[in-house]
């Protein structure tokens, strides 16, 4: 009993000291430099942001979207972000990538940012804890995938197609990079 005590404290002790070393990483600084990636946000005072999927379709909200999917029997990817936030900022960055915009396209996905400052109902009705978030739907509003935190765009593409814990690295397992 006081061996498998002792091995349990060595694991916490070598965890913590995992976690201290990658967030003492100076990448891992919360301030710096904003950019407001929300300046479109609001289309007739609705607070959501629609990334064009190809240019084919000018959707300007969540309910255009969903009419949308339901119409073409798509499923509908929502990034949840505040203006506020680096790591959606961050995220951004990821979404704009080749590979995930070729996924998107590939997966025929409709995608959508949405403000959780400015809509808090749909942060509420998907369980939004914290952000960034993301959730894939189906047309019935039906959840088929949700995580949070910022990915890389190859841990992004895996999430997204369901590949999840397949070909990731171990840090970016456990820190969501």
């Amino acid at each position: 009993m006081f061996k498998k005590n002792i091995l349990n404290f060595a694991i916490a002790i070598l965890m913590l000291l995992v976690a201290a070393i990658y967030l003492s990483k100076e990448q891992f600084n919360h301030s710096g430099p904003q950019q407001n990636i929300w300046n479109d946000i609001q289309v007739d005072n609705i607070p959501v942001k629609i990334l064009p999927n190809n240019g084919s379709l000018a959707i300007t909200t969540y309910e255009e979207a969903l009419a949308e999917a339901k119409r073409s029997n798509r499923r509908i990817l929502i990034v949840f972000g505040a203006e506020w936030c680096t790591w959606c900022q961050k995220l951004e960055g990821t979404m704009k990538s080749e590979e995930v915009k070729k996924t998107i396209t590939n997966e025929n996905i409709i995608y959508i940012h949405v403000n959780t400052d400015k809509r808090k109902d749909l942060s509420s009705k998907y369980s939004v804890r914290g952000i960034p978030a993301y959730v894939l739907i189906d047309k019935n509003e039906n959840t088929l995938r949700s995580g949070s935190g910022y990915k890389d765009p190859e841990n992004f593409v895996n999430w997204l197609v369901g590949r999840w814990g397949t070909n990731q690295k171990f840090l970016s397992w456990v820190f969501g990079r």
